[in-house]
């Protein structure tokens, strides 16, 4: 298909490059000259894939080679990381993926404790929207949604953390998820 025959704006989301993180400069260029309308770069190479730190700075360097919107990707989990990212990078804009999982709060101005209620409420609500979008089957794929919410320390005020974790990963049903949320 040809760039000029979409009515729609075209993007692209790449890492730096497969194995160096220099290949980004020759294909984001090749890009803009095919006609894309702007690019998302996730600051990793794919050999990399999630180790190591973004290279926000390679992104940076990118976006001043270019005449189209940047968006800067990757290591962005929270309101400062992504003023950081911006300014380091002089990006148009951010794209947040790992960091929003469990953390729909990302975006607060600063970082906050989330209060137990509201943390269940936001669980609960979220189930009750993936079950309408996947059926009651659709717990079973939640499970993972289940672990990032309650990740790590993130849950402030609850004690057996790591037992309760145990629980909501075997959930199958939102009454099993209820039962387990209210004993918090």
């Amino acid at each position: 298909i040809k760039k000029e025959k979409l009515s729609v704006p075209l993007s692209v989301k790449t890492r730096l490059g497969w194995s160096r993180d220099d290949e980004i400069f020759d294909f984001a260029k090749r890009l803009e000259q095919a006609g894309i309308d702007s690019i998302t770069i996730h600051g990793r190479t794919k050999t990399q894939g999630y180790t190591g730190d973004a290279n926000w700075q390679r992104i940076a360097d990118v976006k001043k080679k270019l005449n189209i919107p940047v968006i800067a990707n990757g290591d962005i989990r929270s309101h400062e990381d992504v003023e950081k990212c911006l300014a380091l990078t002089g990006a148009d804009g951010v794209m947040i993926g790992r960091g929003a999982l469990g953390n729909p709060w990302i975006l607060g101005k600063k970082e906050e404790v989330i209060a137990k209620d509201r943390l269940i409420k936001t669980v609960l609500r979220h189930a009750e929207l993936h079950l309408q979008h996947y059926g009651e089957r659709g717990m079973v794929t939640f499970r993972k949604h289940l672990v990032w919410y309650f990740h790590g320390d993130r849950p402030a005020g609850i004690s057996g953390i790591k037992k309760i974790r145990a629980e909501l990963v075997r959930v199958n049903t939102l009454s099993e998820l209820n039962a387990i949320l209210s004993s918090l």
